[in-house]
């Protein structure tokens, strides 16, 4: 629309521009809130390699020696992963 001099999406654009200051207020900090909350699911959701995710049990083996970290953080989140978008915020 319009009103919108532009709009900057993803987890390094965290702000917009448009003609209605007090919306946009309120909708920078819903935004900022948002993205606070789901960087730890970001994180986890993208820290493994897709390449180390298998079904089959060799996965064990990459997994606890080539990324262990990863692994461990990725589990740490592991059940917020599986909730519903609605539990989040």
């Amino acid at each position: 629309p319009e009103e919108f001099d532009s709009v900057v999406l993803g987890p390094h654009g965290k702000s917009s521009s448009s003609s209605n200051e007090e919306e946009e207020g309120d909708a920078s900090k819903e935004f900022a809130a948002l993205m606070k909350r789901m960087e730890p699911l970001s994180n986890a959701a993208q820290a493994l390699t897709s390449m180390a995710l298998r079904e089959d049990a060799g996965v064990i083996v990459p997994l606890l020696f080539r990324y262990p970290t990863e692994l461990f953080d990725t589990l740490k989140q592991g059940q917020a992963l599986n909730d519903p978008f609605g539990n989040i915020m």
